[in-house]
C-alpha cells in the first residue's frame, strides 16, 4: 500500500529528526538550529497526520466463518515492551498501542483478509493494556468494522496470590471491572446473545482458584446480578485426549487452546492437530460444550529476553496453510469459530501482523483458507457455467445423437459408451439444471441400438436416478471408492443412515489423502477425479445427520473448483496423458450443483445474526 509506505518513511524520518535533535542538544548547538530542527519536525508530524487520515477503510469479506486472533496492546507507553525483543520487524515499525491511528491499520489489515475480531490481552484494572485499549483501539475511527473481546491473563493476574480465596476475590471482582467497563460496548464480542470472556490457561486458573469451580459459578452469579449472561472460553485444549470428566470443563461455554503444543516439528503438530481436534470437538460436544480451533504461524522466542530454552517452530506458510485447512476441517457448527495466536505477540513470533520479512503472507493464508469458504456458491455456479459449456459442445456429437467418451483430439473421440450416455441420459432427464429433453430423447433412441457397456451403466448410475435407485444393488466392496461412494449413496436414499455413513466416513478415514481420493485402482489409474464428485454427493446427502460429512462439503467442493481447467473442463485424472471425459464431467457437475442450489450446511443470515 502506498499511502502505508509513505506514512512509515514519515515516521522513520520524524525518529531519525528526534534523535538529532537530542545530540545536537547533547552538543549545546545554538538556538537558531534548535528552531530550525523542531520547525522540520512539526511540518513532517503535519504531513504525517494528514496522511493518517488517508488510512483506507476496510473491505469486509462475506464469509461464513468467524474469526478471531489475539491482540496485544501493550506497546509503547510506560512498558514499552519493544526492548523485550523480538523477531521480525512490524510493517509499522516500533508502534504504540495507545495511538489510535495503529489499531486503524490493523483492523482495516485485518478486515481485508477475513479477520472478524480480536481477543484483547488484559492485565488488570487500570494497567497499561487496558489504557492503550480505551485510548488506542477503542478509540480507533474503523473500531466498527470488528468486534473485540478481554483475554484475561490469568497467569499475570494469579502470580501473586497465596491462597484459593485470594484468587476467587481476585477473579471475581476483575470479571465484574471487565463486565462494567466493556460488556455493554457496541463493538463487544457476543456469542448468542451472551458477552464473551476468554480465559488464558484455564487450567492453570483452576489450580489457584483451589481446584474449584466455586468462583466460576459465584462469578456468573455476580454477573447475572449485573444484567450480563457471560460467555466464558477456557484455553484448555492439548495434544493428548479431552479430559471429559474434569470437572472445570463444565464451567466453560467453550473451549480453546492458545498453544495447542509447542515442538520444533511441524509434521508433529498437524498430525496431533488432525487426531486430537477431531476427539476435542467430539467430546466437547456430547456435552454441550462448544469447540474452538486454533493455529499459529510459528513460535520463536529466541530474541525475547524471557527467552528459556523453548523449541523454536520455524515459520512456514505451506505448513501454516495445512494447520488452518485442519481447523477448518474442525469448526463447530454451532459457532462456526477459529481463532489465531497471534495478531501481534512479537516478542514470541508467532505473529500475523504484517510484517517487513513476510508481508501479507500469513494473512492471504487465512483468507484463502479459513475466510476463504465464504465463495464457494458463487465459485461453484460459475464453475458449473463453464463446465456444462465445455460439455455441450466438446463432448457431444450431433450427427451421433451421443456423448463421445472423450473430445477431438484425444484419440478416444470414436467411443460412444452406453454407460456414459445411459449417466448422460439421467443427467438430462433428472437434474434441474441440466434437463434437456431434446436431447434426452435422442441418447434414448442411440441407447436401444444397445452400445457396448449399457449394462454396466444401468449397473452403476441407476442409484443417481430420480426413480430407478430402488434398483440399485450394492458393492459391498470396500477396496474401490466409487464403489463405497455409490453403495453410501444407494442407503442414504433410502433411508439406511447409518450405513451410508459408515460408507462416507471409510472414504474419508481409510482413502482420502492429501486432498484425493486414493483407492486399489491408485497405482494404475492415479487419483481419479470423479471419485472426489461421488464422495461430495454423498456428503451432501448426508449433511444434516453426520457432522463429518458437512465439515468436508467445502473441502471437497474447493478442490474441484481448483482442479478445473481454464477452458472449463476437468481431466479424468491425475496420471499423464489425460483427457476430460463425459463420465467424469457429469458427475463433478451434479456434485457442484448441489452447491449452488442452496443444498449447503451455513445459513448465512442465521450465523451472522448468531456470532455478532
Amino acid at each position: 500500500m502506498a499511502i502505508s509506505t509513505k506514512v512509515l518513511a514519515i515516521g522513520l524520518v520524524i525518529g531519525l529528526v528526534i534523535g538529532l535533535v537530542a545530540g545536537y542538544i547533547a552538543l549545546d548547538v545554538t538556538a537558531l538550529e534548535k528552531q530550525h530542527l523542531q520547525e522540520e519536525i512539526d511540518s513532517l508530524k503535519k504531513e504525517l497526520d494528514e496522511l493518517k487520515e488517508l488510512i483506507p477503510p476496510p473491505i469486509p469479506i462475506d464469509d461464513n466463518m468467524f474469526i478471531g486472533a489475539y491482540y496485544y496492546p501493550w506497546y509503547g507507553g510506560l512498558n514499552y515492551h519493544w526492548d523485550e525483543g523480538y523477531s521480525n520487524n512490524p510493517r509499522l515499525g516500533e508502534y504504540s498501542s495507545f495511538e489510535p491511528d495503529v489499531p486503524d491499520w490493523h483492523i482495516m489489515w485485518a478486515v481485508d483478509y477475513g479477520i472478524d475480531f480480536f481477543v484483547v490481552s488484559w492485565w488488570g484494572p487500570h494497567s497499561e493494556e487496558e489504557n492503550a485499549l480505551k485510548e488506542g483501539l477503542l478509540r480507533a475511527k474503523y473500531l466498527n468494522y470488528i468486534r473485540f473481546c478481554i483475554f484475561y491473563e490469568s497467569v499475570g493476574r494469579m502470580e501473586d496470590v497465596t491462597t484459593p480465596s485470594q484468587a476467587s476475590a481476585r477473579f471475581i471482582e476483575d470479571v465484574k471491572h471487565i463486565a462494567q467497563e466493556f460488556f455493554d460496548h457496541p463493538q463487544y464480542l457476543k456469542i448468542k446473545e451472551r458477552p464473551v470472556l476468554v480465559i488464558y490457561a484455564a487450567g492453570y486458573l483452576y489450580q489457584q482458584l483451589g481446584e474449584s469451580v466455586e468462583a466460576f459459578d459465584q462469578c456468573r452469579k455476580e454477573l447475572a446480578d449485573m444484567g450480563f449472561d457471560v460467555y466464558i472460553i477456557g484455553d484448555v485444549v492439548g495434544a493428548d485426549s479431552p479430559p471429559v470428566g474434569w470437572e472445570p470443563i463444565s464451567s466453560f461455554d467453550a473451549v480453546t487452546a492458545y498453544l495447542f503444543h509447542l515442538t520444533d516439528d511441524w509434521d508433529e503438530i498437524l498430525n496431533l492437530a488432525d487426531t486430537y481436534y477431531d476427539e476435542w470437538l467430539t467430546d466437547m460436544n456430547s456435552i454441550d460444550v462448544e469447540f474452538i480451533p486454533h493455529v499459529y504461524p510459528g513460535f520463536d522466542k529466541t530474541h525475547s529476553k524471557f527467552y528459556r530454552d523453548e523449541p523454536v517452530l520455524v515459520r512456514n506458510v505451506e505448513r501454516f496453510s495445512n494447520f488452518c485447512n485442519i481447523a477448518r476441517l474442525h469448526v463447530d457448527d454451532d459457532i462456526n469459530m477459529v481463532i489465531v495466536t497471534t495478531w501481534n505477540e512479537w516478542h514470541e513470533g508467532t505473529t500475523i501482523e504484517p510484517a517487513i520479512k513476510y508481508d501479507f503472507e500469513y494473512l492471504q493464508v487465512i483468507k484463502t483458507t479459513l475466510a476463504g469458504c465464504r465463495l464457494l456458491d458463487l465459485e461453484a455456479g460459475v464453475s458449473v457455467e463453464r463446465g456444462y459449456k465445455f460439455f455441450g459442445e466438446d463432448l457431444w456429437d450431433e450427427a451421433k445423437g451421443a456423448y463421445r467418451e472423450c473430445p477431438l483430439g484425444s484419440g478416444l473421440e470414436n467411443n460412444y459408451w452406453g454407460d456414459d450416455n445411459y449417466l448422460a441420459l439421467i443427467f438430462h432427464k433428472d437434474y434441474e439444471r441440466f434437463k434437456d429433453s431434446e436431447r434426452a430423447n435422442r441418447i434414448q433412441q442411440f441407447l436401444e441400438k444397445n452400445p457396448p457397456r449399457l449394462e454396466l451403466g444401468l449397473r452403476r448410475w441407476c442409484v443417481l436416478s430420480a426413480d430407478k435407485y430402488t434398483q440399485y444393488q450394492p458393492y459391498n466392496n470396500w477396496e474401490y471408492a466409487d464403489q463405497v461412494a455409490l453403495d453410501g449413496i444407494c442407503h442414504a436414499r433410502i433411508g439406511n443412515l447409518e450405513k451410508a455413513k459408515e460408507c462416507f466416513n471409510y472414504l474419508i478415514e481409510k482413502m482420502y489423502s492429501s486432498g484425493f481420493i486414493e483407492d486399489e485402482a491408485t497405482p494404475e489409474n492415479g487419483h481419479e477425479y470423479y471419485k472426489l464428485a461421488l464422495s461430495l454427493f454423498l456428503a451432501h446427502l448426508l449433511k444434516n445427520e453426520d457432522p463429518k460429512a458437512k465439515r468436508y462439503i467445502p473441502i471437497l467442493t474447493e478442490k474441484l473448483l481448483n482442479l478445473q481447467r481454464p477452458n472449463g473442463s476437468w481431466l479424468t485424472d491425475d496420471k499423464p496423458p489425460s483427457w476430460p471425459n463425459t463420465e467424469t464431467t457429469i458427475l463433478i457437475l451434479i456434485a457442484l450443483n448441489l452447491h449452488v442450489k442452496g443444498v449447503y450446511y451455513y445459513n448465512f443470515s442465521e450465523e451472522q445474526n448468531c456470532r455478532k
